[in-house]
């Protein structure tokens, strides 16, 4: 069981594996519509599933390794990370615990601006009542400062997701992500990477199979 002291330790941000990302006022794919021109496949207006089942057939139908493919909606993703010292600050009200407003490097803030990283610091899902009462040794509120890591988001415009299952074997080529704008060569090189890889990785698991045979 983790508590606010020992548990609620700095825990690492995930992120997705971005190729190319190369952004400039010439590029071309700015939209998931211009994604699918560039790819020749039908953007169905209002309906995703059909969508990318447009997109997966067409990459499917011209990457030698019979690659799949969908996309991502617009939204936020992490472009890095930074430094924040938070403040968390709780209060036991009737016999219960409660967790009052936050401080960010000593400036009070909503509860509602902590970042998800910080917040499952302070408060994770598995916390117990007991557990503030050991860390506040008897008094009735607690206060505990750290410094975490916490992602800076960005927005984009959607991103195009390309992998690959190796047909015949337990192999995969590892996905690849490339987040709206980019420009063209992008998807296409994420496109021929996963092609290659999965290509290999056949290559490989052929070869094993004929020195077998012989």
């Amino acid at each position: 069981m983790t508590t606010p002291e020992s548990a609620l330790a700095e825990k690492p941000i995930q992120e997705s594996h971005h190729e190319g990302d190369s952004v400039n006022n010439e590029a071309r794919i700015n939209t998931l519509e211009d994604l699918f021109d560039h790819l020749d496949a039908h953007w169905h207006d209002g309906d995703i599933e059909a969508s990318k089942r447009s997109l997966s057939r067409r990459v499917y139908k011209d990457t030698e390794c019979g690659a799949w493919a969908t996309f991502g909606m617009p939204g936020e993703r992490a472009v890095s990370h930074e430094s924040q010292t938070w403040t968390g600050r709780y209060a036991k009200i009737d016999g219960v615990w409660e967790m009052l407003a936050p401080l960010r490097d000593g400036v009070p803030c909503e509860a509602s601006m902590m970042p998800p990283a910080v917040r499952e610091y302070f408060w994770p899902s598995d916390l117990q009542p007991s557990d503030l009462d050991d860390l506040a040794k008897g008094a009735a509120s607690l206060t505990l400062t750290e410094t975490i890591r916490v992602p800076v988001m960005a927005p984009h415009a959607g991103s195009f997701i390309v992998g690959s299952i190796v047909e015949g074997s337990d192999a995969e080529a590892p996905p690849e992500t490339v987040f709206l704008p980019c420009s063209p060569e992008d998807i296409d090189r994420a496109i021929a990477g996963v092609n290659d890889e999965a290509c290999r990785l056949w290559d490989e698991a052929n070869g094993e199979d004929e020195e077998e045979d012989e």
